[in-house]
């Protein structure tokens, strides 16, 4: 059976006696100041209250800035198997043949994406002169913006998560450039991808700790993401001279972008 809330008041009246004792009085005098202490003491505490909560709750609307990236599409199919032969073509020259859907009946192959657009156009002309048809496509990795009650460190520490996918990126495409132009070496790029997924397990130890009886879906979705962005980083790490490494690491860092737009997709 379920309990009845319990009301302090309930079994309190006021009762109207015109002869009242000195006795009566007193009482009277002493139960309104014990009353006006009652009143005084818990409005300075809901003060201090309402205060703290104010500082507890200074990020409840949490925002991460977003970026815009700058991808070359050499070529848009209608159908996806269309698409992934080109992708394969592309990977065999070292692109990262990554297979965009970019709407219905429209996938385009992408061979690089660069931070600074200048670059894109760079090598659009490049190609262009080579040619190639080039599109250089805007890759937006939108702001967040969501509603959560934090503290201070909680969201620093829910931002470094979510900075997570950029930085790897950016981690992913200084690589490439180093190991294309010959500034490193298998050797040295693997050392660096082993740095690499050390650094996001970190980030992802920290946020599992902070956040481990958390119940709110956003933190959910952001501890299944950042875990599958270091699962691409430890795929990379373990290729070798086999394959294509500077096409692995350019297809690495187009997965590590998508799986961002997955998970802001999730938030919607």
């Amino acid at each position: 059976m379920k309990k009845q809330r319990f009301d302090p008041y309930s079994n309190y009246y006021y009762k109207v006696n015109i002869k009242k004792s000195r006795k009566a009085k007193f009482l009277t005098i002493l139960f309104v100041l014990l009353s006006l202490s009652i009143v005084i003491f818990f409005s300075i505490s809901f003060s201090n209250f309402l205060t703290i909560s104010k500082i507890v709750n200074v990020n409840s609307n949490f925002i991460f800035e977003g970026k815009t990236l700058y991808a070359i599409s050499l070529e848009t199919h209608a159908s996806l198997s269309n698409a992934q032969t080109k992708s394969e073509e592309i990977k065999k020259q070292g692109g990262a043949g990554f297979v965009l859907n970019n709407g219905a009946n429209e996938f385009k192959v992408l061979t690089s994406v660069y931070e600074e657009e200048k670059d894109a156009k760079r090598v659009k002309t490049n190609l262009e002169n080579s040619g190639n048809s080039v599109e250089i496509i805007k890759l937006e990795m939108p702001a967040f913006n969501f509603k959560i009650n934090l503290s201070s460190s909680s969201s620093n520490i829910l931002s470094n998560a979510i900075n997570m996918f950029y930085l790897n990126y950016k981690s992913l495409y200084n690589l490439s450039i180093d190991y294309d132009s010959g500034k490193t070496d298998l050797t040295s790029l693997k050392s660096s991808l082993i740095s690499l997924k050390q650094n996001n397990e970190d980030i992802i130890t920290e946020f599992n700790n902070k956040f481990n009886k958390s119940s709110n879906i956003y933190v959910l979705y952001v501890k299944i993401y950042i875990k599958q962005a270091n699962e691409i980083i430890k795929e990379l790490e373990i290729k070798d001279e086999s394959i294509n490494i500077s096409s692995e690491i350019k297809y690495a860092y187009c997965k590590i972008i998508n799986a961002y737009l997955d998970l802001y997709n999730e938030m919607l």
